[in-house]
């Protein structure tokens, strides 16, 4: 494990290994869930929880198949787009630093957007229990949209779902369909 982790690109190390750290701290009781979730940028700035920035992004879930399926998925996915896809800015390359900032966009739109999200559901939803369903842990959004720029990067690229080759123009299609089969609610997978 300790070779394939130093094998990694910087990016990819440091996500995947902070992924793995908490997720296994929250799954074992050595943090709360409560702790690490985002509650609004009002926790973060009256109670100085500003953890809640990055540990939102960086929990994956309960330890069932799912959550495996989604480490593989970043662990792949963030590996491929790191080394190969990105548009280097420098004559060295900068695939790293471009593949950071494209994380810290996707970390910075998802949390400007849930406000929005918010307020159409509550418009819209028959009950206030219909926004209980929205999630306020992101990081299954965040390989996602890796999931989805990678496709959109590398369209004639290799993809294949349970050894069967698809085309990776329908890959994020295909896991948000396989995270809804598996999870039986749309709201975790979108």
């Amino acid at each position: 494990v300790t070779t394939w982790l130093q094998h990694l690109p910087v990016v990819t190390k440091v996500w995947v290994a902070s992924s793995v750290l908490v997720t296994v701290a929250v799954n074992l009781d050595f943090f709360d869930f409560k702790l690490i979730k985002w509650n609004g940028i009002s926790n973060v700035v009256e109670h100085f929880q500003f953890w809640r920035f990055l540990t939102c992004f960086l929990y994956l879930g309960r330890f069932e198949f799912n959550t495996m399926v989604c480490f593989f998925i970043q662990s792949q996915f963030s590996e491929r787009y790191e080394k190969h896809g990105g548009f280097p800015t420098s004559p060295r390359g900068g695939r790293s630093a471009d593949y950071c900032f494209m994380l810290v966009f996707c970390m910075f739109a998802t949390l400007v957007s849930l406000p929005l999200v918010r307020s159409i559901l509550e418009r819209f939803a028959s009950s206030r229990d219909a926004l209980h369903f929205i999630p306020s842990i992101f990081s299954r959004n965040l390989i996602y949209s890796l999931l989805y720029i990678w496709s959109k990067r590398f369209p004639d690229g290799e993809a294949n779902v349970w050894g069967i080759p698809i085309p990776p123009l329908y890959l994020p299609f295909v896991h948000v369909g396989f995270s809804l089969f598996m999870s039986g609610t749309y709201l975790t997978s979108v």
